[in-house]
């Protein structure tokens, strides 16, 4: 075999244990790998430093309180924004669905498993990954009335961010797979 050196014992063990650790080291990265681009994919739209002092300041005069509403329009606008289907889905909130996607390898089937990890949010991420409906409030406005907040079923398509990341990851996992036993 061309690349590759081996050193036997009686039993080939030297083989088989040479070949597990190198498994288990590229399944490793590689759910490293979908897990890192899947956290770089996701887009933080939330308010600036500099947004968020704006609206918080104290208003003494017209020009003060033009920037105060241009601020909070903008803040207001930005935490709408919804990003397209097929595409990541955006974060609106420091580290929010960011810090919950995971990986793990499984050392009895030797796999990996990569997604967001289960948190009160419920099924909130998966909807997002793979489309479907759940519940949520939606603000209700009727001209002349104060808004109303009502729980209703929505459909949501798929924004997926961890299996795009898939063959970027598997493009690294070949590449490490081919100089992994010495």
């Amino acid at each position: 075999m061309k690349g590759f050196k081996f050193f036997f014992d009686a039993n080939g063990k030297a083989l088989v244990t040479a070949l597990n650790r190198a498994q288990r080291r590229n399944l490793s990265l590689y759910g490293r790998d979908i897990r890192q681009g899947a956290r770089r994919s996701i887009k933080k739209k939330q308010a600036t430093r500099r947004q968020l002092e704006n609206a918080r300041m104290k208003v003494r005069n017209k020009k003060d309180r033009k920037r105060k509403e241009r601020a909070l329009n903008t803040i207001r606008r930005r935490n709408r924004i919804t990003s397209d289907p097929g595409s990541p889905p955006f974060s609106h909130s420091p580290d929010d669905m960011i810090r919950d996607i995971r990986y793990g390898y499984d050392s009895k089937s030797m796999t990996v498993v990569a997604g967001y990890m289960k948190t009160k949010r419920g099924k909130t991420p998966q909807v997002l990954e793979h489309g479907g409906t759940t519940s949520a409030y939606v603000f209700i406005t009727r001209p002349g009335q104060n808004p109303e907040q009502k729980r209703t079923t929505i459909r949501v398509a798929a924004r997926p961010a961890i299996w795009p990341q898939h063959g970027n990851a598997l493009d690294k996992y070949n590449q490490r797979l081919k100089d992994s036993v010495k």
